[in-house]
């Protein structure tokens, strides 16, 4: 393993650790669920997440008697049981959910779907009334200032929800379409819920197209990562657009103020076109992932703001090969500090198989070890999202396509493995 460093203007610094990838030969990977396209649902493209007691949450993107459900799965003494929660209904603006869900000290469930052409996208609840899951609209989008097309996951703080929007908002006519919102829903004493738009991205230098959920730090700031934007001196366009870090301030009487922490560039092996993350560690850095950095295939990044800029630091570097490349997703961490994610694609004969990886930190740096390669048959294959870590250390995880349904290369899977 060697390390190198490489440095660009406004003091941003790329740290590149380079090492071997391994295989592990204990983890053990089993499908929990096989999505068969009818009445279950077919073609899960969102992260899952776990309640207190161990049950898994997720959505489909297709079938269900509909466009798309949401789904739980039950943990009990002889495996897991699946069960349909709620159906998106075809003949309403609303289905075909890309992301996942976020729920509440009361046990509701929140989300959003992603809209088309002729809808912005909604936000809506699913509550549990005498045995019976409902969904509510908390709010549609109008493709105006607000933003269009939501897709990443939402996130509760204090007791708001916030989000962002892909395209639309009021920043900029810089990008087709729009540049992108974040934006707030606050319930009102009488129930009610009330959105605000809190930023408008305007393009480069500033970001665009927001592609992750926001997380908090302890005193309420918003970190997040958009796709395209930003301006560095080796850049992914004549406009910049390799993608950002930013974070939002709260002000007083509800502003926010953004600010760019760093600009991706383009060259040296630096990430670029973020599109996984972002995990906020104690010490204020950001962890990611981007699906077209390194030497093409994606790699694992790390951003640490100092007193004279940042450093991003690439803790590993997908090589295309049996390590897999197009890491997606969020990422997760165990205890330990050990990091968890999957890449979309593997073996470059044989694409869209993926990859579930483990980057260990080792005296040298980071050294990736490959939990998991779907493709055999009856498994999973091609994961969209990131991981979930329980308390055992336990891993799972959705992918798009293979299992034993019927969908032209399946119709998708839970998984779960065992380090």
């Amino acid at each position: 393993m060697r390390r190198s460093f490489l440095c660009f203007p406004v003091a941003l610094c790329l740290v590149v650790w380079i090492a071997q990838p391994i295989a592990s030969a204990s983890a053990t990977e089993k499908v929990i669920y096989s999505f068969q396209g009818g009445s279950d649902g077919a073609h899960p493209i969102s992260d899952l997440i776990e309640d207190a007691n161990g049950n898994l949450y997720g959505t489909t993107n297709d079938e269900g008697g509909g466009c798309g459900t949401v789904f739980e799965l039950q943990r009990t003494s002889n495996g897991w049981s699946h069960k349909i929660l709620y159906v998106f209904r075809c003949n309403s603006s609303r289905g075909f959910p890309i992301t996942g869900l976020v729920m509440d000290n009361e046990g509701r469930l929140y989300g959003t779907t992603p809209g088309d052409y002729g809808d912005p996208g909604s936000v809506f609840e699913l509550a549990e009334v005498n045995g019976v899951w409902q969904e509510s609209v908390l709010y549609n989008f109008t493709a105006g200032s607000d933003g269009k097309n939501p897709s990443a996951d939402l996130v509760i703080h204090q007791d708001n929800l916030y989000g962002t929007t892909y395209y639309a908002g009021g920043g900029s006519a810089v990008c087709n379409f729009g540049c992108g919102a974040v934006f707030e829903l606050a319930r009102g004493p009488n129930g009610e819920w009330k959105e605000k738009t809190i930023y408008d991205f305007a393009g480069s230098p500033d970001g665009s197209h927001p592609s992750t959920p926001l997380v908090f730090d302890a005193d309420g700031n918003a970190y997040g990562m958009t796709t395209f934007g930003g301006g560095s001196g080796y850049s992914c366009s004549a406009k910049g657009d390799c993608g950002t870090v930013y974070k939002l301030t709260p002000g007083k009487n509800g502003t926010w103020t953004e600010s760019v922490l760093y600009s991706f560039s383009r060259g040296d092996r630096s990430g670029i076109f973020p599109s996984g993350g972002p995990v906020l560690s104690q010490s204020g850095s950001v962890l990611g992932v981007d699906s077209a950095g390194g030497d093409g295939f994606g790699t694992v990044f790390m951003f640490e703001r100092t007193q004279h800029g940042g450093w991003q630091t690439n803790l590993h570097i997908f090589y295309g090969g049996a390590d897999g490349n197009e890491p997606v997703g969020r990422v997760a961490r165990d205890a330990d500090g050990n990091i968890y994610g999957v890449t979309s694609g593997a073996q470059l004969s044989q694409r869209n198989h993926g990859t579930v990886y483990e980057l260990r930190s080792v005296a040298e740096g980071w050294r990736e070890v490959v939990l998991h390669s779907f493709g055999k048959k009856g498994d999973g294959a091609m994961p969209q999202a990131g991981v979930v870590v329980d308390s055992s250390h336990h891993i799972y995880g959705t992918t798009e396509r293979g299992g034993t349904g019927k969908c032209g290369g399946g119709c998708g899977t839970v998984y779960e493995i065992v380090p």
